[in-house]
């Protein structure tokens, strides 16, 4: 026999498969009951054992990938070429995002899909099945909510994190898998983000310019100012480069820091959150010669912040969004900032929380209470040594309930913070802590944005002065936009208010949603990136679990939908 005739004759093995193969996807009677039992076998796996590996990967998804095959009476899901092609893309997708792709066990599905076309019986086909539905559930749900729990980080947290209403995430998974192209699924079911998107894109660029070797570093030492010659400003220049703060060509001086270069510098620090003068000092090389892994986290972080916000059942389209790390807030109407200023927020030691709450009123010439934290910490101390401080700060002295008490009678080095039976107000005034209007949003945490008459401070480009509260800069040109739809306060009538050294309250129309966020990076209007110091240190935490184990915690309203599901 001519060999090369002989090795064109197929083995038993390879025509079992084949045939298995074609009756399994052309004609699926036999078979496919056959595949059917074996997922119906290893669902009850599933449903029955605490933790089950399907091919070496931990099924964390469990009640999902039960409820799914249970509902489809177990037939097999995968029956596509292009289905596995897509998954891969997801996997992709999800990698641009900044979630791990090492969560999502591509390379085992298609092991295992080679195996089961090459020999392979029906108990691998419904391993391969079970482990691609896994992986789709994995990608979509931290697309979706994020992977970490922003609740396991920071009890504070009390957005929504609910499956919209009306919309059963079984449904939603058999019609990716079911349809003609998951990618774009998965895409029309997340929707556009204003948020997310430029920073995909700003991930792309680092994650480019850590490929391509990143950028030199700076040599630390003398203090580099505009009109000095050195040998390291043509480092200096190559580094800015690379991240685009410098565009020009080749310098006639290469050593001399021109204007150029100094418009360069200043963009670079005014992306980082410092004084852009552009003098090169400590801090300004500690941000030019950090590595690009982190400012690689720090997108990956503030991907994932964004992912947390809008998985909420309700998208708000108007509402105050403040940013506590980049002292930073914007007015968004219609999911635009219509109007932004700079903020002062808590020091390290008192953290302005993060949470959502809904602004319902303003003041005008507000009084203060003093809090019973600043009264201990700050306040009592100061009386103690001097009883004066009430009259230098417009301050009076009120019982429990609400009556005027004569300070001078009041034996303040027998006082502490424990048996304080008093409270300490601040009457309105130029010297009012809270300035001349202040911003009500309930909440437990006794958080308000407040205009304040420490106005140098915004000056300052790292700006973590308060006590928790937010002090905003252009405070009446913050109320004047939250009152025009009212139609009855015009910047005149909010004038008058306050020159009248009268308490006045406005109610807004409606209340408006108040995001207290976190985020040490950002992309600016035109898409670069911008990254901010982690004043509280929290990005810490957040990446060790955004890169640490698998956990899917379905919203509640997803965690009971196996309790009503098929029965097996």
């Amino acid at each position: 026999m001519n060999p090369r005739a002989q090795c064109c004759i197929p083995s038993a093995a390879t025509l079992f498969v084949f045939v298995l193969f074609s009756l399994l996807f052309s004609h699926p009677v036999s078979a496919q009951d056959a595949v059917r039992d074996a997922l119906r076998n290893r669902v009850e796996q599933l449903l029955f054992a605490d933790a089950v590996q399907v091919a070496g990967i931990p099924i964390n998804a469990k009640e999902l990938v039960v409820e799914f095959y249970s509902r489809r009476d177990f037939r097999p899901a995968w029956v596509r070429d292009q289905q596995f092609d897509e998954l891969r893309a997801l996997v992709v997708l999800a990698d641009q995002a900044g979630l791990p792709a090492v969560d999502y066990p591509i390379e085992r599905v298609e092991g295992l899909r080679a195996a089961a076309r090459h020999g392979g019986g029906v108990s691998e086909w419904a391993d391969l099945d079970i482990l691609a539905t896994e992986t789709l559930i994995r990608i979509g749900y931290q697309l979706r909510f994020g992977k970490v729990n922003p609740q396991r980080l920071d009890p504070a947290w009390n957005f929504q994190r609910s499956i919209r209403a009306g919309v059963d995430p079984i449904d939603t998974l058999s019609a990716v898998i079911d349809s003609d192209s998951m990618t774009e699924q998965i895409r029309a079911l997340l929707g556009p983000s204003l948020i997310s998107d430029p920073l995909i894109a700003a991930l792309a660029r680092y994650r480019a310019i850590e490929a391509a070797g990143g950028w030199p570093t700076v040599p630390e030492g003398e203090v580099l100012k505009p009109g000095m010659s050195d040998p390291r400003v043509i480092l200096l220049r190559d580094r800015l480069r690379v991240t685009g703060d410098a565009q020009d060509g080749p310098s006639p001086a290469p050593e001399r820091y021109d204007d150029a270069l100094e418009r360069a510098v200043k963009r670079f620090q005014a992306r980082h959150g410092l004084d852009p003068d552009g003098v090169i000092g400590q801090k300004t090389y500690s941000a030019l010669n950090a590595p690009v892994s982190v400012k690689i986290n720090k997108l990956r972080a503030s991907l994932e912040r964004a992912r947390w916000i809008s998985s909420g059942a309700q998208r708000d389209r108007d509402f105050v969004l403040v940013n506590i790390a980049g002292f930073q807030m914007a007015l968004i109407r219609d999911l635009k900032p219509v109007w932004t200023a700079r903020i002062q927020v808590g020091q390290p030691y008192r953290q302005t929380p993060v949470f959502r709450g809904e602004m319902e009123y303003l003041v005008f010439n507000p009084t203060w209470t003093v809090p019973p934290t600043i009264l201990s910490k700050d306040v009592l101390p100061k009386l103690q040594q001097d009883p004066a401080y009430l009259n230098a700060h417009n301050m009076e002295v009120l019982d429990r309930d609400g009556r005027p008490v004569n300070a001078a009678a009041i034996d303040w080095s027998s006082l502490s913070a424990r048996n304080f039976p008093y409270m300490i107000r601040q009457r309105p005034g130029l010297k009012n802590a809270l300035g001349r209007v202040k911003f009500i949003f309930p909440n437990r945490h006794l958080v308000f944005l407040h205009d304040t008459p420490s106005q140098r401070l915004f000056e300052q480009a790292s700006r973590s002065f308060s006590s928790g509260c937010i002090r905003v800069e252009n405070a009446l040109e913050f109320a004047e936009r939250l009152l025009a739809e009212s139609g009855k306060w015009d910047r005149a009538a909010i004038d008058a208010a306050i020159d009248s050294g009268e308490i006045r309250t406005a109610y807004l129309d409606r209340r408006l949603p108040v995001y207290l966020l976190y985020w040490t990076a950002d992309v600016d209007e035109s898409g670069a990136a911008v990254f901010y110091q982690d004043i509280y240190d929290r990005d810490t935490k957040l990446l060790a679990a955004l890169d640490g184990p698998i956990s899917i915690e379905l919203p509640e309203e997803g965690a009971r939908l196996h309790e009503t599901g098929a029965e097996l």
